[in-house]
């Protein structure tokens, strides 16, 4: 059996929203629900782009604890999840600590190093739902323009 890696998702990869499916197939590895969690220090949560895509912006004090779910990933899912947040070229897949009923655990979780200072002026969030009024309708991946810049949006 592969090593068991602790992640925290904060945004499409959470239960009920778009990307969970990745997490529900078991063609993409082992993937259990732990416990929901939050991070343990502030950072600004932005959805931006024309995809509406959640950002977690790598400006640690900023922003607010963001609210999340942590799985426990065999290394194959891990890799899956690499692929759709496209680490490390997109996020950067970084261990933080989460607060689960205050336990504090390292999970890892995928930050933006690279992007606009300007995103750090948008509305700042606490808890992803793609289906809030807040953060517009998101794009699933396979729906976007295969001649999308997205990542000139936000870099």
């Amino acid at each position: 059996m592969s090593k068991l890696h602790r992640v925290f998702v904060y945004g499409t990869l959470k239960r009920g929203q778009p990307n969970h499916y990745l997490v529900t197939d078991r063609n993409n590895g082992e993937a259990e629900f732990q416990s929901e969690g939050s991070t343990v220090d502030a950072y600004p949560l932005v959805v931006a782009s024309r995809y509406n895509v959640p950002y977690l912006l790598d400006a640690k004090g900023t922003g607010k604890r963001i609210y999340g779910e942590v799985y426990s990933l065999d290394d194959k899912m891990l890799n899956a999840m690499d692929v759709l947040e496209k680490h490390p070229d997109w996020y950067t897949r970084l261990e933080i600590p989460i607060d689960i009923g205050g336990q504090q655990l390292d999970c890892w979780t995928y930050i933006m190093l690279n992007y606009k200072q300007a995103l750090l002026k948008s509305p700042m969030i606490d808890n992803y739902d793609s289906k809030s009024s807040m953060t517009g309708a998101y794009v699933l991946p396979g729906e976007r323009s295969e001649t999308s810049q997205e990542w000139r949006e936000a870099t």
